[in-house]
């Protein structure tokens, strides 16, 4: 008989699959169909098979039937075989529903178990419903929305079900970092978090020393995957990712595919994100499969799949007030309303007759988003774009400051006159440095993914720095403009800001959503008014923008059964993050497509 030989490669995280085709042909050929027909990542050679085992593990079933009917004899090593045990293990936990032998503990329980290891902080009734359902589950998620004390929850689930010597090890942002090194002492006094920063040789000399509590950035994890590997095989280690929606892509994507490597070696597993759906159902299954690679799901089954391994908390059940969202339109300059339907011409044509498929694959359709949103808001942006030569952007420039930037000045010299503190979004770099340079006077910062995250005291032009001191009731500082893909996580804001304006908006609804939430979080009190300003330009792409966000929330809403998540439809007059397919089909039925 025919023999098949499955080895593991640790270093690589790695089935090997191996026969002898000049002894089995045909069955040779039926293996390298089954993967060349359900795997995107094998790598096939002339006798041997390489796939990530992540993926290796969802094609169990579908290997087992080719094994029996083609006659081929099964031969694991030691490693594969206790792999393929904790495979089975996990995946009768998900058809079990999530149900385990020791049951839910009680949340009584919960709390004397967490003090009895020098847990310090008490639960919040949420937080502590929360743990029951999770604790009792080897991997899970949290889908708590910012601000109802994810991080906690999180330390409370490795907490209550750490073994001796269990490490914990976290994914983060970098400008999470300070919010967790915080944290940890809050909840476990003799707890300190170690960073795992300074380059690949740095990195590995730290986890040789197995330390008990580190975290490391999406932006580093690519560089020292082989160290990390090393560190979760020969040590007991739960693995935190926060802002998990940030591995959506999944293997199409540098985190996803690093967490996804990663995805079979911890003890146990947590998702931590407000926001895990952004776009898609489609966003969750690459979540899904880092909790549980042994099932195979996508984006029609992965919102059923999920449903019993994830918690959350809703601004409902935090007692939040609602969001006061003001829409206001700006009408556009002559020039401005030139230079726009010249590129929404531009965009008619690259949009006209392209399939779906193939519209959101083109880079060029992304790029003529973003300048239509930057027409719609700041045309001076175009002046490095290629379109930066035209007459239409010369007459743009020469009629000065655009009307939404003026609107946002005037917006916020009110409000500064007032006493009130005012925060300022935009998506584009230099619209966030030229409005903190035009507001200088009324004691503007800026923040964007340009400015670095050193939490040192001397350098007063830190991230860190400059959140401090709008965060001090008594600074000069009384203006915030920032960038929600730098500054849409792990800040808040809340106790000393409730005005927030958007220049513009992407489709990324993740970056909206949490961006909102660094002024609308716990600690908001009941009388407290958070009040939202969208600057809209009448007719053009920001129409298409605000459609969307609020189809893709309704969508989350669901997915989550969360009632409270939604952006309520407000009234219109007559490289882009987060765009899909159907924000492109809104797009064209706006052009008239």
């Amino acid at each position: 008989m025919t023999e098949l030989h499955l080895d593991f490669d640790e270093n690589r995280q790695l089935a090997l699959i191996a026969i002898d085709p000049s002894r089995g042909n045909r069955q040779w050929s039926a293996l390298r169909r089954l993967f060349e027909e359900r795997s995107d990542n094998a790598f096939i050679r002339a006798n041997t098979i390489e796939v990530p085992w992540w993926e290796f593990v969802s094609h169990r079933d579908a290997l087992r039937f080719v094994l029996r009917t083609e006659g081929i004899a099964l031969r694991p090593s030691d490693e594969v075989r206790q792999l393929l045990g904790r495979a089975r293990d996990r995946e009768a936990l998900f058809r079990s529903g999530g149900a385990s032998e020791t049951g839910r503990p009680l949340e009584a329980d919960i709390q004397s178990s967490l003090a009895a290891v020098g847990f310090d902080r008490t639960l919040m009734p949420y937080q502590a419903r929360n743990v029951v359902e999770i604790a009792r589950l080897p991997a899970a998620a949290t889908f708590s929305v910012p601000g109802a004390g994810k991080t906690t929850e999180a330390l409370a689930f490795f907490f209550y079900s750490r073994i001796a010597d269990e490490k914990l090890l976290v994914v983060a942002p970098n400008n999470a970092f300070v919010a967790w090194e915080d944290e940890l002492p809050l909840c476990y006094p003799q707890g300190q978090i170690t960073r795992l920063i300074g380059g690949m040789s740095t990195v590995e000399a730290i986890l040789r020393g197995n330390p008990e509590f580190s975290i490391i950035s999406y932006y580093q994890l690519p560089y020292v995957m082989d160290s990390l590997g090393a560190f979760l095989s020969r040590n007991e280690v739960c693995l935190l990712i926060d802002e998990s929606h940030r591995m959506k892509r999944g293997e199409r994507g540098t985190h996803g595919s690093c967490i996804l490597t990663l995805s079979s070696l911890p003890k146990r597993k947590l998702l931590m994100s407000g926001t895990p759906m952004p776009n898609s159902p489609r966003d969750l299954v690459s979540q899904f499969r880092f909790l549980y690679p042994e099932v195979r799901t996508d984006e029609t089954t992965v919102i059923d799949d999920i449903q019993p391994f994830f918690v959350r908390t809703t601004k409902g059940e935090l007692g939040l007030p609602p969001v006061e969202r003001l829409r206001v339109d700006v009408e556009m300059s002559e020039p401005q309303q030139a230079l726009y339907e010249t590129l929404a011409s531009d965009a008619v044509r690259l949009l006209m007759g392209l399939a779906a498929t193939e519209r959101i694959a083109f880079r060029s359709v992304a790029k003529i988003v973003q300048y239509m949103l930057q027409a719609a808001s700041n045309p001076a942006l175009l002046v490095n774009a290629p379109i930066g030569e035209h007459e239409l952007v010369a007459a743009v420039l020469a009629d000065g400051v655009s009307p939404k930037l003026l609107a946002a000045m005037r917006l916020t010299h009110e409000l500064v006159a007032r006493g009130r503190k005012v925060l300022i979004w935009s998506g584009f770099v230099r619209t966030v440095e030229h409005l903190a340079s035009l507001l200088v006077g009324v004691g503007a910062e800026f923040v964007h993914g340009g400015v670095g995250t050193d939490d040192d005291d001397e350098n007063v032009f830190s991230r860190e720095a400059v959140i401090r001191r709008f965060n001090d009731p008594e600074s000069a500082t009384r203006v915030l403009v920032a960038n929600p893909a730098a500054c849409s996580e792990g800040i808040s804001l809340h106790h000393v800001c409730h005005d927030a304006i958007y220049v513009d908006r992407s489709y990324n609804a993740a970056h909206y959503l949490q961006s909102e939430d660094r002024i609308h979080r716990i600690g908001v009190t009941r009388e407290t008014v958070t009040r939202i300003v969208l600057l809209n330009s009448p007719g053009t792409i920001d129409e298409s923008v605000s459609r969307r966000l609020e189809a893709k929330v309704a969508d989350m809403a669901d997915a989550l059964n969360d009632r409270s998540l939604a952006i309520t439809p407000l009234p219109l007059d007559d490289e882009t993050d987060g765009i899909d397919s159907q924000d492109i089909d809104d797009l064209r039925e706006m052009l008239g497509l």
